[in-house]
């Protein structure tokens, strides 16, 4: 809240149509949960969703705005 309103650099990518940065904003995270041996079941669930999402967006040549 102290920084107003504010939209992720995803939620950005997502809104005009480009490629997602998940490997190096999500897979990394669960690279380190497997290097260290740390589950991480909401990441992964974060991330199979995201690459849903990503895969949908790009095969329709489609955009999703959020207000």
């Amino acid at each position: 809240q102290a920084v107003g309103q504010h939209k992720t650099s995803m939620l950005q990518d997502v809104e005009m149509g480009r490629q997602l940065e998940l490997q190096a904003l999500v897979g990394a995270v669960m690279e380190l949960g497997q290097i260290t041996q740390t589950p991480t079941p909401t990441i992964n669930t974060v991330y199979a969703l995201t690459s849903l999402l990503a895969k949908n967006l790009q095969d329709h040549h489609a955009t999703l705005s959020l207000s």
